[in-house]
């Protein structure tokens, strides 16, 4: 079946189609795509246990990129540092506590 748009014209040896009205709806293409992508869930990235640079560029930008698809999930800077801070292992989460402890101590 065809959509109400379409309607077929009357040639017998190619039977095509064409549009007869334009319909517009109040939503982009951008906007449903957005509510798509806000809806999907993103996978966590790997822990990251700073051993390469590449490693921490990726682990980096994979945050960035759940923080995008789920704003819903992060809505403020408190809950995007917790957040990457439970993925922290080894050295970097020590050194994460480290510098905890140092700027608490200041207040």
């Amino acid at each position: 079946m065809l959509p109400p748009a379409v309607q077929p014209t009357d040639d017998l040896r190619t039977r095509t189609y064409s549009p007869t009205t334009t319909t517009r709806t109040s939503l982009s293409t951008t906007t449903i795509l957005s509510s798509y992508i806000r809806k999907r869930k993103k996978a966590d990235p790997e822990k990251y246990k700073g051993k390469i640079l590449e490693q921490y560029r990726t682990f980096f930008r994979d945050c960035l990129s759940v923080f995008r698809y789920q704003p819903e999930q992060f809505p403020d800077k408190e809950t995007k540092v917790a957040w990457a801070e439970s993925l922290l292992e080894d050295k970097p989460k020590f050194s994460w506590y480290n510098y905890l402890d140092d700027h608490e101590r200041r207040f």
